[in-house]
């Protein structure tokens, strides 16, 4: 040990590298931040869009985790109509949305398209 220490010090120069490329940094830089920013708005205004019967029942399902039955009762409204309110509200939030996720996948890097689909395995 005592002798790769001298060795390195004889040499007197050390090479010298930047830290960006010798650590790798797991954390999302600023253009992901930036996406889930641009992502969250878009999703905020498409719930805006919704009528105030599937934006509440789709907030108390997606947002505040209730089950079926408590959103029926908080509602004061059927789980059929739940259902069939949640059914609908997912849908046109499908086809408000469908643009910009088209964009994020059309715009990913090719080994990440590459992946298997979950659905098409099963």
């Amino acid at each position: 040990m005592n002798l790769t220490i001298y060795s390195l010090r004889r040499k007197g120069r050390r090479e010298e590298v930047e830290l960006n490329d010798a650590i790798p940094s797991s954390l999302p830089g600023p253009g992901v931040n930036y996406q889930r920013t641009e992502i969250r708005e878009q999703v905020n205004a498409a719930l805006a869009k919704l009528s105030p019967e599937h934006r509440a029942v789709v907030v108390l399902k997606e947002l505040e985790d209730l089950q079926y039955h408590e959103i029926a009762e908080v509602l004061n409204l059927s789980m059929g109509t739940v259902m069939s309110r949640l059914f609908y509200a997912r849908k046109k939030l499908q086809s408000m949305l469908r643009p910009i996720y088209n964009q994020i996948y059309q715009t990913r890097p090719r080994y990440l398209c590459d992946r298997p689909n979950r659905r098409e395995a099963v």
